[in-house]
């Protein structure tokens, strides 16, 4: 028996019955929809194109790699807009196919305008080299700042050959209309045709500057201590001969007229015990200070203490484990000298710890940093300094270890510098650039703007041993004290005084220059004597910027005026006295002294007859002096036969007072020539008065009121 579904009419709906009714409600829906799709269609039809402009931009379509076409083939960007001296002009060029690859195998030519010529850089270059990115596939420019190079502008302009066939011009819009152009005018689209050579030129502007030095007042006068001696138990000779303790060291500075000492307080010296990296410092020196610092506030003197830099001393078992720098010798091969490397961080730390130390916790006036280069070497910098500068290596250059690098470098330097004059100029001024960067950090981290000066050697204007003054000022050196010293002859110096002249234009720094008290590196002149030869020299130091005068004078240095084996014939009071007659020749051109002093006597005069020697005082301040003292000092066989100071009363406005000593030559001196030194001292109550204010940068401490003149006379 099977199973059945059996409807019984009367008692449920039929299978037709059911199908009636759907069929009814699909046509009652869709009567009801109709309108309503005929109102979305008409409105789809409407918003068509804006909807899609939408859902395009929503939804980009990646067009096939063969449709892909990019705007411009090249493109140049500089890190900075605005450079200094110092700074390495550093771009990117992205030089593309028209796949948008880059092209490794054939640099764009790049050069560096100014006034639309090429502007020519360290080295004598003006086609700027350079290197390859390999994982970005970017050319990179690394441009060296000219030399001293005033404020301007300059383009980077590179240019690179494309074929112009591979690239679209227009923009889509525009193609599009050039072809509606073209078709309502009957012609076929133009074509690009590359005539014999096309380039794409891509540029970027950028300025270098200047940093302005800070403002700082003439006049400075510096005596300066390079020795280290126990304060508690120094006894030190005074300027009148007599024997005093450690304040003698300020007699001298009041003896020579300076308004500032300046004191070596930092220096890493094992010979007296062992020193580390956490107690680099000689500990006497840097724990005298504050001694020194309070006895300077008591006498008005400025107080700049100094560290050495970069030089070492003492047995290396026993010195701080820095990084030393590296130089090759044909006796010595590849070895480690006494100077801390310029790579290493550590020894900047240090410097910085010792200044703001002093600074914040003794008050001093200013810090300066000595020995701030290498010793002519540092070619443990090679590898930097090839990537900077982008200098040719020889091939299998990666191959080659550092000690060979090196030694390639050392050839390249000292060898063959003289017909490589453009590596030469290259690496002088990567130390320059280095040197610099020192500077940069110990001012911004030690709290030192407008309050750090630098002892820099003079020949080349210091570029030689990585002292550019250009660079050190536009990392915030403020004063730059130029060593006039150590040169081997009066030609030497004649050049050194030549090229600082020929390189810096007026008001570009703040100069100091110095010159040591030493007769063998014032070539043991007897006529004019040595200590005459050190006025005249820093007489000409004052001078050598055309138009412009040096902020100061040091005179170099307390220990050698008092110890020195290397005074020759003349005591250390004829230098001191040489020294002070050149920093009041200083303030005098600058108009800071109310009066002017001079002292006048025959060329010659005869040994045992007796000699007129006239000092004579202009008063060229604005009112009337009074109680102006004159005194003829002692001085090697020069015997007085009159009262040797004299009392000026009164010396009127715009007028002139002189007075007249005489004294004699009793016995010749043939081991100083028979020259004789005449020296006269003015002074006047109180403070100075200049013309102009004065006041020494940035301590504040006042001229002091003494004017020195000397002269000297052949005996005969």
């Amino acid at each position: 028996m099977s199973d059945r579904l059996i409807f019984f009419r009367g008692y449920g709906p039929t299978l037709r019955d059911e199908r009636q009714r759907r069929r009814q409600r699909r046509r009652r829906l869709f009567c009801c929809l109709l309108p309503l799709l005929l109102l979305l269609t008409i409105g789809a039809l409407l918003l068509r194109k804006p909807a899609l402009r939408a859902w395009r931009r929503l939804f980009p379509p990646a067009p096939p790699i063969a449709a892909r076409k990019l705007s411009f083939p090249l493109e140049v960007t500089t890190d900075k807009t605005e450079y200094l001296r110092y700074d390495l002009v550093r771009a990117s060029v992205t030089y593309l196919n028209a796949d948008g690859e880059p092209i490794r195998d054939e640099p764009p030519d790049v050069r560096i305008l100014q006034d639309g010529e090429p502007a020519e850089t360290v080295g004598g270059i003006k086609h700027v080299p350079l290197s390859l990115d390999r994982d970005s596939g970017k050319w990179i420019v690394r441009w060296p700042v000219p030399w001293n190079a005033p404020p301007a502008d300059y383009v980077l302009r590179v240019t690179a050959r494309i074929d112009a066939e591979q690239w679209e011009w227009l923009s889509a819009a525009e193609r599009q209309r050039l072809r509606r152009e073209q078709r309502r005018l009957g012609r076929e689209p133009p074509k690009l045709h590359d005539e014999g050579r096309s380039y794409g030129v891509a540029t970027a502007p950028f300025r270098v500057s200047d940093r302005k030095p800070v403002a700082m007042a003439p006049g400075l006068g510096v005596l300066t201590l390079e020795a280290t001696w126990n304060l508690a138990t120094a006894r030190l000779r005074r300027p009148d001969g007599t024997e005093g303790d450690w304040r003698a060291i300020f007699d001298w500075c009041e003896f020579v007229g300076a308004n500032a000492l300046w004191y070596r307080a930092g220096y890493t010296d094992a010979r007296s015990g062992r020193l580390t990296l956490q107690r680099p410092w000689m500990t006497l020196a840097r724990e005298q200070v504050p001694l020194l610092a309070e006895e300077a506030r008591k006498r008005g003197i400025s107080f700049g203490p100094y560290m050495v830099a970069y030089d070492t001393t003492g047995p290396r078992a026993r010195r701080p484990d820095y990084d030393y720098a590296y130089d090759y010798r044909a006796t010595r091969g590849v070895h480690q000298t006494d100077f801390v490397s310029l790579l290493d961080a550590r020894r900047v730390n240090h410097m910085i710890d010792l200044a703001t130390s002093m600074r914040k916790r003794h008050g001093v006036d200013y810090v300066g940093v000595d020995y701030l280069r290498t010793d002519g070497d540092g070619y443990e910098m090679v590898d930097e300094f090839v990537r900077d500068l982008s200098v040719q290596v020889p091939t299998g250059w990666g191959s080659w270890d550092r000690r060979r690098r090196m030694i390639w470098l050392q050839n390249k330097v000292e060898v063959e510098w003289n017909y490589n004059r453009d590596l030469f100029d290259r690496w002088n001024w990567f130390r320059g650039r280095k040197t610099a960067l020192i500077v940069k950090e110990l001012v911004e981290a030690g709290a030192l703007d407008g309050r750090l000066y630098a002892f820099t050697l003079s020949w080349a204007h210091g570029k030689q041993h990585g002292q550019d003054p250009a660079m050190l000022g536009d990392a915030g050196l403020a004063i730059n004290a130029v060593m006039l010293y150590q040169v081997e002859s009066q030609a030497h110096f004649n050049e050194v005084i030549r090229s600082w002249g020929e390189y810096c234009r007026r008001g570009q720094f703040n100069l100091v220059v110095g010159d040591q008290v030493d007769w063998y590196w014032h070539q043991s002149t007897k006529e004019p004597a040595g200590p005459e030869e050190l006025y005249n020299r820093l007489r000409r130091g004052t001078k050598m910027i055309r138009d412009d005068l040096a902020k100061g004078i040091f005179v170099h240095d307390l220990n050698r005026i008092l110890h020195s084996p290397r005074l020759g014939p003349y005591p250390g009071t004829e230098w001191a006295l040489a020294g002070a007659a050149a920093i009041t020749a200083l303030r005098t051109d600058w108009g800071l002294y109310p009066l002017r002093v001079s002292v006048n006597a025959p060329k010659s005069a005869a040994i045992g007859m007796p000699l007129n020697v006239r000092a004579t005082v202009s008063n060229v301040s604005g009112k009337p002096l009074h109680n102006v003292r004159l005194r003829l000092h002692q001085t090697a066989g020069v015997q007085h036969l009159s009262a040797a100071t004299v009392r000026v009363p009164t010396i009127p406005v715009q007028s002139a007072r002189t007075v007249t000593f005489r004294v004699r030559f009793p016995t010749r001196m043939p081991s100083r020539g028979s020259r004789f030194m005449l020296a006269v001292r003015a002074s006047w109550p109180g403070e100075s008065e200049p013309v102009r204010k004065a006041t020494d940068i940035p301590s504040g401490a006042r001229l002091p009121p003494v004017a020195v003149a000397v002269g000297y006379v052949n005996g005969r």
